[in-house]
């Protein structure tokens, strides 16, 4: 038979799977006191949640705002009702006022000083496909109830009780690796763009008993999961799939790793992308001429709606830079990895995520 086409890692899923999504059932969790809680907070900088990731004297990872009014952001993708629960405590508020929106979802009393689970009932007219904005407000309670104090928070079903979740956790096996126990009724989503000749290397393990593992996606035009495989496993059995995502190339999916009747431990969860032969070989260092310079023009906070390459409409006039579009290229899509400039700036020079380089407060200074 002929060999194998040349593949490349596109994304290591264990790797990044600090960046990834926690869903319980249907809905989706925010973890808090963990890398996962910033994209529910928009980060930390000049945000209403401190920068400190807090652990208390229980081991109860969480999250704290700065004011009594917060935000927390919540992707959701299913029709329906819905109902925000969250378990928190504060100093001395007494109550708390959620809204999304202008709709204003309910009012909870507090008991201070003690975790508690709250919930609020939320209609389907009020939510969003994706990113929902739930804004908090505590009420009383002086200089000492201006802040919460958040373990988690959970967009689901109305019917679902949540008392206690348990986590998709990095644990290490009898090898030292480190893989991921996703506990049963437990997923983990990872969105990106799916390249042409594509799939998923995937290796899972059964733990004490019977359980199944379930892949699905879910894309922009399709926001039912799509299943793109199952596989029962018996108590400590180990197997090692392919999944081709070629019916899904070019589109942006949110990819679901779900446990289901049992704990599944993913071993190894790779995005491999096929490469041409030209590309998979070394060039020649006498065909290749290697660039000379580099030069980096750096703007810091400016908007790409405010060029004319982006907005032919702006009142911005930027004629050279309109130049230097017309005759280079535009990349149309690309974001900042953090909402302030020594991250962001640290991340574009080193190709690293911020929680890797780790310049993440005014005094930090990248390592040599």
């Amino acid at each position: 038979p002929p060999p194998p086409p040349p593949e490349r890692t596109r994304l290591d899923l264990l790797e990044f799977f600090h960046f990834a999504q926690v869903s319980i059932g249907d809905g989706t969790l925010c973890d808090f006191g963990h890398p996962r809680q910033h994209p529910c907070t928009r980060g930390g900088h000049r945000t209403r949640w401190q920068r400190e990731l807090r652990t208390d004297e229980d081991g109860v990872t969480f999250g704290r705002s700065r004011s009594r009014r917060f935000k927390i952001h919540v992707p959701h993708f299913d029709s329906g009702d819905a109902r925000l629960t969250l378990k928190l405590r504060t100093p001395a508020a007494r109550t708390i006022v959620a809204y999304l929106g202008n709709k204003k979802l309910g009012t909870a009393e507090l008991e201070r000083e003690t975790w508690q689970t709250i919930g609020f009932d939320v209609p389907a007219d009020a939510l969003k496909r994706a990113d929902n904005v739930f804004d908090l407000r505590l009420r009383g309670g002086g200089k000492r109830g201006a802040v919460a104090d958040v373990d988690w928070a959970y967009l689901g079903a109305p019917g679902e009780s949540l008392e206690s979740p348990r986590w998709a956790r990095s644990i290490s096996n009898e090898s030292g690796q480190n893989v991921i126990l996703v506990p049963e009724g437990t997923g983990i989503d990872t969105s990106f763009v799916v390249p042409e000749n594509t799939r998923v290397a995937l290796t899972v393990a059964g733990t004490t008993r019977t359980a199944s593992v379930h892949v699905t996606a879910r894309t922009d035009s399709d926001p039912a999961n799509q299943p793109l495989f199952q596989r029962e496993l018996r108590p400590e059995q180990r197997s090692t799939e392919t999944i081709s995502l070629n019916q899904l190339s070019n589109q942006l999916i949110r990819l679901r790793f779900a446990a289901v009747d049992g704990d599944v431990i993913v071993e190894s969860a790779r995005i491999m992308e096929q490469i041409d032969e030209e590309e998979s070989s070394e060039p020649s260092s006498e065909s290749t001429e290697r660039a000379r310079n580099l030069v980096i023009v750096l703007i810091d906070t400016l908007r790409a709606d405010h060029l004319t390459a982006y907005n032919p409409s702006t009142r911005v006039r930027s004629e050279f830079f309109q130049k230097v579009a017309e005759n280079g290229v535009v990349f149309e899509s690309a974001q900042a990895q953090e909402n302030w400039t020594k991250p962001s700036v640290a991340t574009l020079l080193t190709s690293l995520y911020p929680t890797s380089h780790n310049a993440q407060s005014g005094e930090a200074v990248l390592s040599p």
